[in-house]
């Protein structure tokens, strides 16, 4: 017996010295695992810190090569792989890491020829990120968040399109990520300005709802494409975000979905005002016209509408409507065209289906019975338009920050420009910061008027 005693100690202690190799702790990647001593800022300190509109923080991440060159060789697969993250001189490993990003967002990043599938091996200097911590068990959260999505910014040359749009919605009392500016490293090599976007996920929730054990789902809208058909409970939980392992269902949004389809003028009004808060809906409609937000909730393309969350409280059984994924906002050309589908209280095409486009097929935002409701408050639509110019989108306040912001981002972006030559000049940096300007100037005259 002792014998087989000592043969496993022989065996633990061989193996255990190769895990160790150049470290005294590596996982079977060779990433080194760092216990934190419990007293890490990190580990002690709030996401507030994370999300500090005054600061440029940077971040610098570690990945074996064989791993980084693995992911690079085919980013749209968002396989993950081991690293390390060095914040504010605190190492965390390690962290799980690996490519995001929508079809738009990977087509001019990759090798493959067919946008529509995106393909191939990374072939831009920046791609958007998503770090995920305490995987393992071993390091904690990072300031009280499970993830981190850092987004390239590619298609967007100011680079601040992103960063102002969820600022506008968050003034304006709608929940909404929190986004800042951060430099990124891996390796010891620079890559360049990221925007540092909040996760939609558990930690979201308890920051902006006061219940956040409620269900969240993605991408599923209450009516049909048709406005007068309710979502099934099948095709809610198919997008369900949160709650995933428990015995859920979606009887909340279900129901408010089903009485809404039900109901009509007055009675369809107090249903939105009795299950919404409808200043925070209102406000959500404002700033996604504001920004142009084209490819967001209330515009169809194909058969739905995208990039949003809809979160639901089980103790009031209210509903609420989250935005996502402000790629596309403010990408209008002046003067601009409104669409034929944007108007919510004409029908387009006797709710079929259109070309907007010779590739674009849409609906009109008439067809849609929640949209159309909400068209139906206008004098709450007055009060929050005059809140809107008066307190959010002046004049002076948007050029303020839009100043502050540019300097603040302004050597990052120059030296991104040295070392890289698919960053955004300098020159054309500046240039699209000028046209942001305009198209805000723009905009602002469009409500005013």
């Amino acid at each position: 017996m002792l014998q087989i005693i000592k043969n496993v100690f022989l065996i633990l202690l061989f193996y255990g010295s190769v895990a160790c190799n150049k470290y005294k702790y590596q996982t079977s990647t060779g990433v080194e695992i760092v216990y934190p001593k419990g007293t890490e800022h990190y580990l002690n300190m709030t996401s507030d810190y994370i999300f500090n509109q005054d600061t440029l923080y940077t971040l610098e991440l570690t990945i074996p090569e064989k791993a980084l060159e693995f992911i690079d060789q085919n980013p749209a697969a968002k396989e993950y792989i081991e690293g390390s993250l060095i914040f504010n001189q605190e190492k965390i490993s390690p962290i799980k890491i690996r490519y995001k990003g929508s079809r738009g967002q990977f087509w001019s990043g990759l090798s493959g020829d067919n946008p529509n599938n995106p393909s191939g091996s990374k072939v831009t200097t920046k791609l958007s990120l998503r770090l995920k911590f305490n995987e393992t068990g071993v390091s904690g959260k990072f300031y009280g968040l499970q993830n981190l999505q850092l987004h390239s910014q590619n298609n967007d040359p100011s680079q601040i399109r992103e960063r102002l749009a969820y600022k506008l919605y968050r003034d304006m009392g709608v929940p909404a990520p929190r986004s800042v500016h951060v430099k990124l490293y891996i390796n010891g090599e620079y890559y360049g300005l990221y925007a540092l976007t909040e996760n939609i996920d558990k930690q979201f929730l308890s920051n902006n709802f006061f219940d956040a054990t409620g269900n969240l789902y993605k991408d599923v809208w209450p009516t049909k494409v048709d406005g007068n058909t309710a979502s099934s409970e099948r095709d809610f939980l198919m997008k369900l975000e949160t709650n995933i392992l428990s015995k859920t269902n979606a009887n909340i949004i279900t129901s408010f979905a089903n009485e809404l389809v039900q109901s009509e003028g007055i009675e369809s009004m107090e249903i939105v005002r009795n299950r919404m808060d409808i200043d925070k809906i209102i406000s959500y409609i404002i700033v996604d016209r504001a920004i142009r937000n084209d490819d967001g909730a209330f515009m169809w393309y194909g058969t739905s509408n995208h990039n949003y969350f809809w979160y639901e409280t089980p103790k009031n059984r209210k509903v609420h409507l989250i935005p996502w994924d402000m790629d596309a906002v403010f990408n209008f050309q002046i003067p601009f065209v409104i669409q034929q589908q944007e108007n919510p209280i004409e029908d387009s095409n006797k709710c079929k289906m259109f070309y907007k486009e010779e590739w674009a097929i849409t609906n009109s935002n008439y067809c849609d019975k929640f949209t159309k409701t909400i068209a139906m408050f206008e004098t709450e639509h007055e009060n929050r338009i005059a809140y809107f110019l008066s307190e959010v989108f002046a004049a002076n306040k948007v050029d303020s920050l839009i100043e502050y912001w540019c300097n603040q981002i302004q050597q990052a972006t120059i030296e991104a420009a040295e070392l890289h030559t698919d960053a955004v000049s300098v020159e054309v940096w500046k240039k699209s910061v000028n046209d942001l300007r305009n198209k805000i100037n723009y905009s602002r005259e469009q409500f005013q008027n």
